[in-house]
Formats: structure tokens, C-alpha cells, sequence
């Protein structure tokens, strides 16, 4: 098994093994979740659940584009994998 990049569209991708494309979706959900967490700390808001909506938001937004525009089926597991890390940021700050 080989691990390689590629790019589907303008962003790389893992690819090579059985997931790599949850993998890939769960990686860009962490950068969606850190990037928005310290926006919202910044602006005094609950980093948690801000991370958790703007993730679902691009999520939704992606999977939206990939079924309407490059003719690919709305893939819910691609969604939760993308809003994982922001899930588990939730849970944590939760308790």
C-alpha cells in the first residue's frame, strides 16, 4: 500500500488506501475547526460552538457544490467526517 497526494480540484487529497477520503475530509475539519476556534476567541465568542457551526456550514456548503456542480452524490459520511474534529472539540469543552 502506497500513500500518495492528489488533487481533486484545487486542494490536496490523500489517496492510495481504502479511507483516504474521510481521512482527507477529517484533516480539513480539524484546520476548519482551529481556524474558526481562534477567530471566535478573538472575538469573545464560545470557540466550541462556533468551530461546531461554521463546520457544519462548510460541510454542508461542500457537499452541496460536489452534488450540484461536479455531479457527485451528496455524501453524508463525508459530511460527519469533516465535522468530527469540531464534534469532539464540542464534546471536550462540554465537560
Amino acid at each position: 500500500m502506497s500513500i500518495g497526494i492528489t488533487y481533486q480540484g484545487k486542494l490536496p487529497a490523500l489517496s492510495g488506501f481504502k479511507h483516504a477520503d474521510k481521512i482527507t475530509h477529517a484533516i480539513y475539519g480539524g484546520v476548519i475547526t482551529a481556524g474558526s476556534a481562534f477567530i471566535a476567541y478573538k472575538l469573545g465568542l464560545n470557540p466550541a460552538t462556533s468551530a461546531l457551526a461554521v463546520s457544519a456550514v462548510i460541510a454542508t456548503a461542500k457537499e452541496y457544490y460536489d452534488k450540484n456542480y461536479r455531479n457527485k452524490a451528496f455524501d453524508n459520511v463525508d459530511l460527519l467526517a469533516t465535522m468530527v474534529p469540531s464534534l469532539l472539540y464540542f464534546i471536550v469543552k462540554l465537560f
